[in-house]
């Protein structure tokens, strides 16, 4: 092999090495910026409802104890939730007047239990709950005070049949 050859193939063997690193270094990078984005959850769970301008302060707080008690964070859609100051963009709710009137989260992969602060949803007129396969437990019976509920779809889930909340 003659010394011009040795020099190229060794050039080559160097570049060769330098965009490895160069590909190992991009990994990296990207590897780093999903680890980023693995934080948003934790980002969510510090949502204010404070700044939430489109319904009351204890309105919000009752969708987020509904997000945190049937694990919002693996729903299938979950658009807006816990972000933002205006409820009505979140996914699945409806609002009127002020308040949130419709709850539309059926076959969404709702896991865990309908938290006793859905009571707070006063002027609730319309819950859908159904097929969600994993919620469960006892329906609270704070939903017997749901006054304006005229609609409420809770089949296609695992409730225990020894419900406290008769009076609905």
């Amino acid at each position: 092999m003659t010394k011009n050859a040795q020099v190229s193939t060794r050039n080559i063997t160097l570049i060769h090495i330098f965009t490895r690193q160069k590909s190992y270094l991009a990994v990296l990078v990207f590897v780093l910026i999903l680890s980023a984005f693995r934080l948003a959850p934790e980002a969510i769970q510090t949502f204010s409802c404070a700044e939430v301008t489109d319904v009351s302060q204890v309105e919000c707080e009752a969708l987020v104890a509904l997000y945190h008690a049937t694990d919002g964070d693996n729903w299938y859609r979950r658009t807006n939730w816990l972000s933002g100051q205006q409820v009505a963009s979140w996914y699945g709710v409806t609002l009127t007047d002020n308040t949130v009137s419709h709850l539309h989260l059926s076959s969404n992969n709702l896991s865990g239990t309908i938290p006793a602060e859905i009571a707070n949803l006063e002027h609730l007129e319309y819950l859908y709950l159904s097929n969600n396969q994993e919620i469960g437990g006892q329906i609270p019976a704070e939903i017997g005070s749901l006054s304006s509920l005229r609609i409420l779809y809770l089949h296609g889930n695992k409730f225990s049949r020894n419900n406290t909340a008769r009076n609905w």
